[in-house]
């Protein structure tokens, strides 16, 4: 299992409406500090929708409420996309969500209609269809061959995800799909333009949909069909995150997020830097190693101990709008409040900060300590301002959704280079997650 299909929550919650469901069990210890609005200098204003190239294995990148503005949290690229081959024939696509709990570019089809992208057939010589599944809804579409290009990198002649945008949807959403989740089919949904997965796995399936028939991903779509029926694929067809294709900066990425004040901010500028330890900007440096298995069950997950409760489905996710995770020591907000959805620790008066203490141990069986820091987000939503939508302390139950995982979503990125090593990383060994204060 791939994060991508089973975990990640890469369409981020709307404001009101987070991913997950209600709380769970466990006994909360943490710290409480009732503390004033941060007064160092605010970061840069973000110029969402830019393409701002700063090298040639990085650019800026924003956080901000998505191109609706009714989101929260939502880390945004432009991507230009071409036509196998071509210079000419491209399109450059702004806010794009960067995920690093995912693998692979998928894109609306109205975003794309004018390159005429040609399809991915699969050993039945049909187009392939693909459900792609996250924690809160599936997307649909077909895949296609695409030129990636992002600041001077380019993945050249891979498999993209087309998500069917067009009304009615042709092939129409397998059951077998939309079984797995509410279909998502439109950028207000998405809260994005497409998703940009730069997580930790090559393939968004890998070899569980290589041999026999997986859970349903990828799809046999004959032409003018009315339906798709489940197929396997090769690996050289499958969805591929795009960093593995450049030809250098190819093993991972680095998002370095600065730190905004703890009531919240419009949005900010960010950097997402591809490669680690491939040149002077991606350095890892002496930052802590957090492995993570590549393979069974467990693949992708670490473990998070919170509260002496352990939280063995962990995981870093740039496309989680909030921590999310299950402890009857911390309140939810009230049914009737505005934030109805989230937690709502300490005062809905004043902001009261509650640091959690979190000790986070990957497969190497090494340990670091870290800290989420939340607020009652009662008390961030009713004194904020229409236009805040980034948040470094906002925090939802996640329910049944994901039982046993403590998500450390973008609230965790503020302040920090966050590094996201591919499975086939040697420098060090792949997949792995580490992070330092910027």
């Amino acid at each position: 299992m791939r994060m991508m299909k089973w975990v990640a929550c890469a369409v981020v919650a709307v404001l009101l409406n987070a991913c997950g469901g209600g709380g769970g069990g466990g006994s909360s210890s943490k710290s409480t500090t009732t503390t004033p609005p941060v007064t160092t200098s605010n970061p840069t204003p973000a110029t969402c929708g830019a393409t701002v190239v700063n090298s040639t294995n990085s650019q800026t990148i924003c956080v901000s409420g998505g191109p609706t503005g009714n989101f929260t949290n939502v880390v945004l690229i432009s991507v230009t996309v071409c036509l196998p081959g071509s210079t000419t024939t491209c399109t450059t696509i702004p806010n794009i969500q960067v995920d690093t709990g995912s693998s692979g570019l998928r894109i609306f089809a109205s975003q794309v209609a004018s390159l005429g992208l040609q399809p991915v057939l699969d050993g039945n010589n049909n187009p392939v269809g693909e459900c792609g599944a996250f924690a809160d809804g599936i997307v649909w579409g077909e895949l296609a061959r695409a030129d990636v290009k992002v600041a001077g990198e380019v993945a050249s002649n891979i498999p993209v995800q087309v998500i069917l945008d067009n009304s009615p949807t042709t092939p129409s959403v397998p059951t077998d799909c939309s079984n797995q989740g509410t279909p998502e089919q439109t950028v207000a949904a998405v809260g994005a333009n497409g998703i940009l997965g730069v997580g930790l796995f090559v393939q968004d399936c890998g070899q569980g949909c290589v041999g026999t028939l997986p859970a349903a991903q990828y799809f046999d779509c004959p032409t003018n069909a009315a339906t798709c029926t489940p197929v396997t694929l090769a690996l050289a067809n499958q969805v591929i995150n795009p960093v593995s294709a450049f030809a250098v900066d190819n093993n991972g990425v680095i998002l370095e997020v600065p730190a905004i004040p703890n009531t919240g901010y419009p949005s900010v500028n960010a950097t997402i830097v591809f490669g680690i330890n491939t040149q002077t900007n991606n350095q890892l440096g002496a930052t802590s190693v957090i492995n993570v298995p590549d393979t069974g069950t467990s693949a992708g997950f670490f473990n998070v101990t919170y509260a002496g409760a352990a939280y063995p489905e962990s995981f870093l996710d740039s496309g989680s709008s909030v921590y999310f995770f299950n402890s009857a020591g911390i309140p939810s907000c009230p049914s009737s409040s505005v934030a109805s959805a989230y937690l709502c620790p300490g005062s809905s008066a004043a902001l009261s900060l509650e640091d959690l203490a979190l000790t986070v141990t990957g497969s190497a069986g090494n340990s670091i300590a870290a800290t989420a820091q939340i607020a009652n987000a009662t008390y961030l939503f009713n004194t904020s301002s229409s236009n805040i939508a980034v948040f470094n302390d906002l925090a939802a139950p996640a329910g049944s959704t994901l039982p046993d995982a403590f998500d450390i979503g973008v609230p965790f990125f503020f302040g920090k280079n966050v590094y996201t090593g591919l499975e086939t990383n040697t420098t060090p060994a792949g997949p792995f997650f580490a992070w330092t204060a910027n």
